[in-house]
């Protein structure tokens, strides 16, 4: 039997049609389930003490708080790409601007470095300030994310010292088997101390990024008398519980797992740049290590398991959680403003974790939690239609000192 012209015409339409439909359907789940436009831009959703004096004279000191955070319309709504590309799109070049390393030792022999960026102009109180900053997972002063906030700070007044995290120099060779991990404090600790003394008339300022972010309030916290060496201290993306995250490591989400499993397979290449120590057979042997195991690992919750909680000499992962988490402390930081950051939409530390933090301004008269609806994770990229203009942690940063800054200056 053969089919009329009119027939073929009408299948040919249907076809079409159906064409149509599915790039429709396509286009209309990446624009409003990915890329998220249909989503407003939302204020800043703050919590705080509202009987607190503190507190409410630096919100209405600082407009970044209050804003709209606006991020760049086509895709900034959607946390992972603010994720994926914040790395990308905040390069600076560290190498105009006038630095210099410093070099310490740790109490096991280990060396550990860290970069002192000078103001490039005094500060207009004529005070001077330093900001002592502690990077993310496999951070150092090369971060883009670093030298982005650094460049920003130099510029209006501020010192910038940043840790290099154990390991991470290149031209640094590991005295013992150690590595940094998730809330060990003691270079961080060795770095204040320095800086302390090595500029007396100074004020200091915190600032942490992600895990950084834990490792600064874990150590303001656990000695409630260091807050008196700091003017204010900012977390930023942080994760406050490694038990926690622990868990959800154990049924990762699939976007969670790959991201996961990229920072495995950072810390395998890490361990392998340090072979020679990592690899040592007494050292294996001593802390009953299967390099097998250590290599096939592809999630974190596998590699600590298997290789960081048996080098820590944990009896466990939830000894060695606990023992790395700054939540058993945060709330102890009560006698120093402490501004706490964080995104709904951050694909590694999610809406899950933000509990923490909302205690802790609910309970301290000096703590404020700002919570957005985007930025992902340490991206904040803002205003603009493809290119972003600004970087909304950048601005809310500086903004966030300088009112504390001038508070202080007041009483």
């Amino acid at each position: 039997m053969t089919t009329t012209p009119i027939l073929s015409v009408e299948r040919e339409y249907v076809r079409t049609f159906a064409y149509v439909a599915v790039v429709v359907f396509v286009l209309r789940y990446i624009l409003h389930k990915i890329l998220k436009l249909n989503q407003p831009a939302m204020p800043c959703e703050l919590y705080f003490k509202k009987k607190s004096l503190t507190v409410q004279s630096i919100v209405n000191g600082c407009p970044e708080l209050s804003k709209t955070y606006t991020p760049t319309w086509l895709w900034g709504k959607s946390g992972h790409i603010q994720t994926i590309v914040f790395g990308i799109m905040r390069k600076k070049n560290s190498d105009d601007l006038d630095s210099s390393r410093i070099v310490d030792v740790l109490s096991d022999g280990n060396t550990i470095t860290f970069q002192v960026f000078n103001s490039i102009v005094p500060h207009p109180s004529g005070t001077e300030y330093t900001i002592l900053i502690c990077p993310g997972i496999f951070g150092d002063y090369k971060k883009n994310y670093v030298q982005a906030i650094v460049h920003a700070a130099v510029r209006v007044g501020f010192r910038c010292c940043v840790l290099n995290h154990l390991g991470m120099p290149t031209d640094i060779t590991l005295a013992t088997p150690r590595l940094f991990t998730y809330g060990d404090t003691e270079p961080f600790a060795l770095m204040c101390q320095n800086i302390m003394t090595r500029y007396p008339d100074s004020k200091f300022i915190a600032l942490g990024f992600s895990m950084g972010a834990n490792v600064v309030c874990k150590y303001i916290g656990e000695e409630p008398t260091r807050q008196s060496k700091f003017l204010c201290a900012i977390s930023i993306c942080q994760g406050y519980d490694i038990q926690k995250v622990q868990q959800t490591l154990l049924q990762p989400p699939p976007m969670l797992r790959f991201y996961t499993f990229v920072l495995t397979q950072r810390f395998l290449a890490l361990i392998k740049k340090h072979s020679q120590t990592f690899y040592d057979r007494s050292f294996l042997t001593e802390h009953s290590i299967d390099l097998c195991k250590v290599k096939a690992a592809r999630s974190l919750y596998e590699f600590d398991k298997e290789f960081t909680v048996k080098w820590t000499k944990s009896n466990s992962m939830d000894e060695f959680a606990f023992q790395n988490s700054c939540s058993r402390n945060i709330l102890n930081i009560n006698r120093v403003p402490l501004l706490l950051v964080n995104s709904l939409d951050d694909p590694l530390i999610g809406e899950a974790y933000h509990d923490i933090p909302k205690k802790a301004a609910e309970c301290n008269d000096n703590v404020i939690f700002c919570e957005t609806l985007h930025g992902g994770h340490l991206g904040f990229f803002e205003n603009g239609w493809l290119m972003p203009h600004d970087n909304f942690l950048e601005k809310l940063i500086l903004s966030y000192m300088s009112t504390v800054i001038e508070l202080e200056e007041i009483q």
